[in-house]
């Protein structure tokens, strides 16, 4: 008899919290970099509006001086991001060994895991994914391997998951084969509830914020009726797919 899920959960708990956690400490910085780099542009506007009856020279002097600041919370918000990426990859991983050690799955196919899982469930248990008959299981499966061998080559079965994931969410899996796809992944998966969501642009624009911020939801505050931590849900997704 192999183990059951309540005790493999039992045994990540701390893991996966240390995961969760980390994850919303790294947003949290994120923002207030985002924020540092917010300020830097009104700073600089009302700089350069100061500016108008000094020289030329004067005006790109100041303008390299914000170039520099501005790049160096790019620089820090990029490196934010790709660790909260490795986070997200390792509670993939978690979730995908999991589900492959309570099933008893040694032959490395999911299909074994979801026969395995609708045996015990009934067909039309798992739940779907967008519109192009991708599952739960299609994407905790696919999405570790995505995440383990993205740098050296994707096989096909990787390929067809997330090609068809590219199809229903345009812009987020465009870059599938080339970058680490656990964050988007993670999201998808509504693991993440209480972790504020940021974007980091490829170039700073002045013409805009340079960076979309969500509304950050603060995990020790009260959530709203109904709704539960990234945590809790991992926990039900586990659950129910035990």
């Amino acid at each position: 008899m192999g183990i059951s899920m309540s005790e493999y959960l039992e045994r990540v708990d701390n893991r996966v919290t240390e995961l969760l956690d980390a994850i919303f400490e790294i947003e949290q910085n994120a923002i207030e970099v985002n924020s540092g780099a917010t300020k830097l542009y009104e700073e600089m506007r009302e700089k350069h509006a100061k500016l108008n009856s000094f020289s030329e020279q004067a005006h790109l002097d100041q303008a390299q001086v914000y170039k520099g600041q501005i790049k160096d919370s790019q620089i820090k918000n990029n490196k934010h991001f790709g660790e909260k990426v490795e986070k997200c990859g390792q509670l993939i991983i978690i979730a995908y060994d999991g589900l492959k050690e309570v099933h008893g799955v040694t032959d490395g196919k999911r299909e074994t895991l979801k026969n395995k899982i609708e045996l015990k469930y009934g067909s039309g248990h798992i739940e779907l994914v967008g519109t192009q008959g991708l599952d739960v299981i299609d994407l905790v499966w696919e999405g570790r391997n995505q995440s383990v061998h993205y740098k050296e080559g994707l096989n096909n079965h990787v390929k067809t998951v997330f090609k068809k994931l590219k199809k229903d969410y345009p812009g987020l899996f465009d870059n599938f084969e080339k970058e680490n796809m656990s964050y988007e992944v993670v999201k998808l998966l509504d693991w993440l509830l209480g972790v504020e969501e940021v974007i980091p642009n490829e170039e700073i624009n002045t013409e805009s914020d340079g960076y979309k911020l969500l509304d950050a939801i603060d995990l020790k505050d009260p959530l709203p009726e109904g709704e539960k931590t990234g945590y809790h849900k991992f926990r039900d997704f586990m659950s129910k797919y035990s």
